[in-house]
């Protein structure tokens, strides 16, 4: 799921909130139990340099080098 999440993170047009990528995989209706665990993966793939954290709740694709070789 961890690819899903950074592939649809960077490729969308401004950064998203946990709640939009829960939908966007496909959880029409997502409990808060889901929406923490989808910012947990998020603030995981921000320590591991995979996202990054653009605001309270907002999350975009890498910056830099990373986002020049994709």
């Amino acid at each position: 799921m961890s690819v899903r999440i950074v592939t649809l993170v960077s490729s969308a047009d401004r950064p998203l909130r946990p709640k939009e990528v829960a939908i966007a995989l496909g959880r029409t209706n997502p409990k808060r139990t889901q929406v923490e665990g989808i910012r947990a993966a998020l603030k995981r793939l921000v320590d591991g340099g995979h996202l990054r954290k653009v605001g309270p709740g907002l999350f975009a694709g890498p910056s830099g080098e990373m986002e020049e070789a994709a």
